[in-house]
């Protein structure tokens, strides 16, 4: 058959032609996911900017290229949009509906028998998607990113190098400040001066002519040095310097005979050491090692199954945060189903459209903070994470009942209102 055939014969065009019910599936399904995809990418691309800002310091401080500072920064995305993925649904149904309200293409399906069940159906399906992409990244792909963003983090920020010491300029390092005057033959460091700050002193005291050994955790002192480099052997960070001292500051209260005005008097005490090799252990690598695991790097098994052998604080903040992760997917179905619920029942009208979609965001907005404060009180009571869920199953209920029954709330509505025309009535003939 050809093309001419076909369009002089108007049977083939309705028999070919899709049912209007799947029509205004595809239209109110694929106007939910334009929204829900650019909401997304908006408050996706803002908050990965700020956070970006944050570690802009990498670049200036550590000398890296912007390739390898985007290669960390984008790892930051799966989480950022499992977080703003629940609040960017909510927008994307109230937006949806509250267009087909003022199109008055609300009326029109309606006016074509098809049921609200028929017209949420489409933003429920998108809002079951959403909720799956959200699952996905929380329990699955955000964890494994997250991970790999503070390890090349980390790596950058530990990785030292002569040429990371830049000559002329103080270089901060966790608790060790560092200057170099110049560099010389072979990367080797003249003129260096570092400073620990104030800690508990757990150095041991060095002797003339001898090679020793300081910790980065030990007290405060300065350390000068004619010259030395920097070396990374055990995956440790060693600064060998040659020919210098080192320098500390004690005080001691002097007794109060002793002192010619009352109070407390102290006495600074200076220690110095010379040495004419020493070797300097920064510690950084081995430091952070020992560092805990953040909750967010903690894949879904292992939050909620802590170990036995941690401690008792450890193990509830880890079954807080698996049951976050689970009620910010839920968070999108509820969502959905209570914006279905309040905005296809009752009169679509023009006048006023705007109480409905404030009703629906402030309801949201309010629930997600309870729950949320909810979980985060299981510290105090251990049923609030049992009370979280039977919330949210209840408005998933409720809200499906007034989808699937819109006459229960509206037969309830006209009751109500009768009985205050009734009530009117009344106060007019006794006046």
């Amino acid at each position: 058959m050809d093309i001419k055939e076909y369009h002089e014969t108007p049977f083939l065009r309705e028999k070919n032609r899709p049912p209007m019910t799947k029509l205004i599936f595809r239209h109110i399904f694929g106007h939910v996911l334009f929204i829900l995809f650019l909401l997304t990418a908006v408050l996706v691309f803002g908050a990965w900017l700020t956070q970006s800002l944050r570690f802009i310091e990498i670049i200036i401080e550590k000398d890296i290229s912007i390739i390898h500072y985007f290669s960390m920064i984008y790892l930051l995305l799966p989480s950022l949009t499992a977080t703003v993925l629940p609040i960017c649904a909510l927008l994307a149904t109230v937006i949806t509906l509250n267009k087909l309200i003022t199109d008055n293409e609300l009326i029109i399906f309606k006016s074509c028998g098809l049921s609200n069940w028929q017209i949420a159906a489409p933003i429920l399906l998108a809002g079951f998607i959403a909720a799956l992409v959200c699952g996905f990244f929380n329990q699955y792909l955000a964890p494994i990113t997250t991970e790999q963003f503070y390890e090349k983090r980390h790596d950058i920020a530990q990785n030292f190098s002569t040429n990371l010491i830049r000559e002329g300029v103080f270089n901060k390092f966790n608790n060790t400040m560092i200057f170099v005057s110049e560099y010389g033959q072979n990367n080797m460091l003249k003129g260096i001066y570092i400073e620990e700050e104030n800690k508990k002193d757990e150095s041991s005291q060095t002797e003339k002519g001898s090679l020793s050994s300081i910790n980065h955790s030990s007290g405060g002192y300065i350390i000068f040095a004619k010259s030395g480099y920097l070396s990374v052997t055990e995956n440790k960070n060693v600064l060998y310097l040659y020919d210098g001292c080192r320098q500390e500051f004690s005080s001691s209260a002097l007794p109060q005979e002793e002192s010619d005005s009352p109070g407390k008097v102290t006495r600074s005490k200076q220690n110095i050491a010379y040495f004419d090799e020493l070797k300097y252990d920064l510690d950084i690598r081995q430091k952070d090692k020992n560092r805990s695991k953040l909750h967010n790097k903690i894949s879904f098994w292992d939050l909620i199954n802590p170990r036995a052998d941690l401690q008792k604080n450890v193990r509830t903040k880890l079954i807080i945060e698996a049951n976050r992760r689970l009620v910010s997917s839920l968070f999108i179905l509820v969502y959905s189903l209570i914006t279905c619920s309040v905005m296809l029942t009752g009169q679509t009208q023009r006048q006023g459209r705007w109480i409905k979609p404030v009703i629906v965001i402030g309801l949201c907005l309010t629930l997600h903070i309870s729950l949320l404060s909810l979980l985060n009180s299981y510290w105090k009571n251990p049923y609030s994470i049992s009370l979280c869920y039977l919330i949210l199953g209840f408005f998933m209920i409720g809200s499906l009942t007034i989808i699937l029954k819109p006459a229960i709330f509206v037969r309830y509505r006209r009751s109500n209102s009768l009985k205050i025309q009734n009530s009117r009535q009344g106060e007019i003939k006794n006046v």
